[in-house]
């Protein structure tokens, strides 16, 4: 390992191996390697708003996106954006009725709670977007 290079190993979920090769630091910024978002155990973090990421990188925004549209769910948040991924499929139950009465209750109506994070009562969706809109129009 010369000045500059560090040893790595690459684990490759959808082969369930690992490989161990060499990078070159100057490639990446700072000259070191992003950190992964990983819980004690080593399992990767997923989440569903990515600023509660530990570590908020490209790597770390496309795995998280990745993992969330691997797993159907199409909208992930980003503080007060949120983010689509076409699934290419249908998600039955994605946009029902029941689905658009939750958010309409919890965001706009806030049964929730009046003085608690709105957003934390729901999933990210299309349908809290504008469910906030809307309520912000109205108070």
């Amino acid at each position: 390992e010369e000045e500059g290079e560090a040893k790595v190993r690459v684990y490759f979920p959808d082969e369930d191996r690992v490989e161990e090769t060499t990078v070159n630091l100057s490639d990446y910024p700072s000259d070191s390697l992003p950190l992964q978002n990983v819980d004690e155990g080593g399992n990767f973090i997923v989440v569903e708003d990515m600023c509660d990421l530990p570590n908020l990188h490209e790597a770390a925004i496309l795995y998280n996106l990745k993992a969330r549209h691997e797993g159907m769910k199409p909208y992930t948040r980003v503080g007060d954006i949120v983010i689509a991924c076409n699934p290419f499929q249908w998600i039955d139950g994605l946009y029902s009725n029941q689905r658009r009465l939750e958010y309409t209750q919890k965001l706009i109506f806030c049964e929730g709670g009046r003085y608690s994070d709105l957003k934390s009562e729901v999933e990210p969706h299309i349908y809290e977007t504008s469910s906030l809109a809307y309520r912000g129009l109205a108070v």
